[in-house]
């Protein structure tokens, strides 16, 4: 089920949690709220899934609502990303090795950490750190 929400546009943010036969999943998009009812709608439907809405937030900056910056992700880049996340690369210390995030993505190591560093420098592009 979990390409069932990439398909529609959203993003996993951080691992999904299991309780009580229950899955609680973390997901951004850049969709507007009407777009985002639709497509869980959608996933109710074609999955026969029950899903709930526990908190809903948009993302403002100083000069008003913006796009996230996975905006500019090639599907592959948002894909690594995503797993890299979801497998907890960027928890220290790290839960997982380049190496089996790129066995299970299906590429060598050296091409998924490309799609990785390409995907961490289009998110972070604009982002001032003081």
């Amino acid at each position: 089920m979990r390409t069932a929400f990439i398909d529609r546009g959203f993003m996993h943010y951080g691992p999904s949690q299991h309780e009580n036969g229950r899955e609680r999943r973390s997901l951004l998009t850049i969709s507007k709220r009407d777009l985002v009812y639709q497509a869980l709608e959608d996933i109710e439907e074609s999955y026969d899934a029950d899903l709930d809405i526990e908190r809903f937030t948009t993302t403002h900056t100083p000069s008003g609502m913006q796009d996230l910056p996975s905006d500019g992700l090639s599907p592959r880049q948002r894909e690594a990303f995503q797993l890299a996340r979801a497998r907890g690369y960027y928890e220290y210390p790290r839960n997982v090795a380049a190496q089996e995030l790129a066995d299970e993505f299906g590429v060598s190591r050296t091409m998924f950490l490309e799609h990785l560093r390409k995907a961490e420098r289009e998110l972070l592009t604009g982002i001032e750190f003081h």
